[in-house]
């Protein structure tokens, strides 16, 4: 039963960004008074579906996207310039029929956020125990060592470690601060100094216990699972998070015996590290497990956090495409097709609603992003076309829209070959 809820949520999930999509194209080509002949969940045969004015509202059987059919749609359309088939709108009323799709996504993924901020999210909530002191650092220079505890930041009092970093962001322009930390039970005083420093050079403290490995990742692969304690890698005891990144980072491909505790069992698995090209060294796919505490926002300060969050997605995606094109970063780590993209939902599903709303919004704003491509058959290429017919005012060639349309064809069915192939050769570990 609990894999079928998880089942429903990511057909759930997945379908409601796809539907929002296509709703985009659907609602513009409505109020341009644009006839809409299919709105289709799914390619290919139809499967069932129902018949409203002149709709078909259909599902159909590929589940790997959706399309909304307008009247006068393409050359082969026999268009007759009537006011209701999409080529006869001007250019710009188009581009706004393109874009409409995208726009929607956006607007869904806002909205995903202000949801997930009003009801509550998780924060981390990490203690103010230091649990790494880099030499050569203001931190390490300072005397301050591991174990520490900082109890006062210029006399105010520090419970966790985002309260010490917000009270640094108030001394970053002075570059200096004073703490009194509890050092096995003694009081120290120090004085931190981080003028024309970049970082402070100190860590929280992290107990090597995982969250959920990344989905085909060697950790995931090998079997380790969300609460596995690590307590030693290939024969070296491991006391702190910072413990695990030293003995795997320069073994790519080679088979490590991880020895963790799980439920009170020590168990040992093998797991081989991937040399990850934007890190720069191997990894095996985890992140620390922390306690969170759950923040809840009114609904102004939720559409100003969502909108700040939207954009900065949008700009961390925009920048990884950069490093992609620039060679900077892996294509094989950085993409991922449906086959991931289930996994990753799953993964989300499992850990909780919170998890899964927020992976919708990130989809949602990818498959905006997506779309926007100057691509023949994507929003974007369409968007271009119009474009071109804009300034030089009259209509495109009709063999050239249909070389475009062949070579859009080309592309994206590569591009599905691609990324399967990738998300295949992602969960054999190659």
């Amino acid at each position: 039963m609990y894999n079928l809820v998880i089942a429903l949520e990511i057909i759930i999930a997945i379908g409601l960004m796809v539907f929002v999509h296509e709703l985009g194209h659907f609602v513009a080509s409505k109020l341009r008074k644009i006839k809409v002949e299919k709105f289709s969940l799914g390619f290919g045969p139809r499967i069932f579906g129902f018949v409203v004015g002149d709709t078909d509202y259909r599902l159909s059987a590929l589940p790997l996207g959706g399309y909304v059919k307008l009247a006068g749609e393409t050359v082969e359309d026999k268009v007759e310039g009537k006011p209701w088939e999409f080529l006869s709108q001007p250019w710009w009323a188009r581009i706004l029929v393109f874009v409409s799709g995208p726009a929607m996504n956006y607007i869904f993924a806002f909205f995903l956020l202000v949801i997930l901020m009003m009801v509550g999210i998780e924060i981390p909530v990490q203690p103010s125990q230091i649990g790494l002191v880099r030499a050569d650092s203001p931190a390490g220079n300072a005397g301050i060592r591991v174990g520490d505890r900082i109890l006062l930041v210029d006399g105010g009092k520090i419970s966790s470690w985002e309260e010490f970093n917000d009270r640094m962001k108030l001394d970053l322009a002075a570059g200096k601060a004073s703490l009194v930390l509890d050092r096995a039970g003694s009081t120290v005083a120090s004085e931190l100094d981080f003028r024309n420093a970049k970082e402070l050079g100190m860590e929280p403290k992290l107990d090597p216990v995982l969250t959920d490995p990344m989905p085909s990742s060697p950790a995931y692969m090998s079997g380790l699972k969300r609460g596995d304690r690590i307590i030693a890698i290939g024969g070296k005891q491991v006391n702190s998070w910072y413990d695990i990144s030293p003995l795997i980072k320069d073994k790519p491909d080679q088979p490590i015996e991880f020895v963790i505790l799980r439920a009170g069992s020590t168990l040992a698995y093998k797991v081989k590290p991937k040399f990850s090209l934007s890190e720069k060294r191997a990894l095996i796919g985890i992140s620390p497990l922390m306690a969170t505490r759950r923040e809840r926002l009114d609904a102004w300060t939720a559409i100003k956090v969502s909108a700040i969050q939207t954009v900065n997605l949008t700009y961390v995606m925009c920048y990884g495409i950069k490093e992609i094109i620039a060679g900077e970063k892996s294509v094989k780590e950085s993409v991922g097709g449906p086959i991931m993209v289930v996994q990753l939902t799953s993964q989300a599903a499992k850990a909780g609603l919170q998890h899964l709303i927020r992976l919708m919004a990130i989809i949602s704003i990818s498959l905006a992003l997506l779309n926007l491509f100057p691509i023949p058959m994507f929003d974007g290429g369409g968007v271009v076309v119009c474009l071109i017919e804009g300034i030089t005012r009259r209509r495109m060639n009709v063999k050239v829209q249909n070389a475009m349309l062949y070579i859009g064809l080309v592309i994206i069915a590569g591009l599905m070959l691609f990324v399967t192939y990738n998300d295949i050769m992602r969960m054999a570990g190659k």
